[in-house]
């Protein structure tokens, strides 16, 4: 079982404003980008899932596109801020270290990373504080996300190096893995955000952004065994 959890660093580089036809309320959209941040947690029951990985990670670091929605509420300064993301999660695994001389002369196959990519919808209620030549931002809300496409590397040993490396297809899907080749990862994601940051009176804005997954979910994979005799 994981959850992901990570940081963002965004900048919003482009800043529109126009006015709904329903309440003629100023509705701004905004395109942002930024470094992100991502690792995730897993009990020690799932650590064969990956192939001799220890039980702690380190994060990957990836990015995120945002189309940046922000919605006026009464009273003034309180928006609900909504975007379309596309954003890069994973970890990066710290492989188990065995005693020798148990495994000389074997091949021992290890996870190394994890990339995944998701299409993510976040939902903010965000307080905005005049200041000067802009406005303070914090807030906080939900995020859903759904997986698009990932890989997964990893490497064989020798005698503590390393012979080869590969990598495997993420196959995001609720059904059963029968494809040898890939691995196969439940697609929802899904979690709470906090946020804070600055917008400038020319709508640029900078902020970061953390996130914790809530939902569980479990992968199946078919690599190489985990260790195997030489020949």
């Amino acid at each position: 079982m994981k959850q992901f959890y990570g940081i963002s660093l965004a900048f919003t580089f482009l800043s529109a404003t126009f006015v709904t036809n329903v309440s003629k309320a100023q509705v701004s959209l905004g395109v942002q980008a930024g470094y992100t941040s991502a690792d995730f947690s897993f009990n020690g029951q799932n650590r064969s899932d990956y192939s001799n990985v220890a039980s702690y990670t380190k994060p990957v670091k990836g990015i995120h596109v945002d189309l940046l929605f922000n919605f006026p509420l009464p009273p003034d300064n309180l928006y609900i801020q909504s975007s379309l993301r596309f954003v890069t999660k994973g970890t990066t695994f710290t492989p188990v270290k065995y005693e020798q001389p148990d495994l000389t002369d074997t091949y021992v196959t290890s996870g190394t990373s994890m990339r995944l990519n998701y299409l993510e919808v976040p939902v903010n209620l965000v307080y905005k504080q005049p200041v000067g030549i802009g406005r303070v931002m914090v807030g906080a809300g939900i995020y859903g996300a759904y997986g698009l496409k990932g890989r997964y590397d990893y490497k064989v040993s020798r005698n503590g190096a390393t012979v080869t490396k590969d990598s495997r297809d993420i196959q995001f899907s609720r059904s059963s893995n029968t494809n040898p080749s890939v691995m196969r990862i439940f697609p929802w994601d899904m979690g709470i955000n906090g946020l804070a940051g600055f917008e400038f009176n020319n709508h640029v804005s900078l902020s970061a952004n953390f996130a914790r997954g809530l939902l569980m979910w479990t992968a199946t994979m078919a690599l190489p065994p985990k260790t195997t005799a030489s020949a």
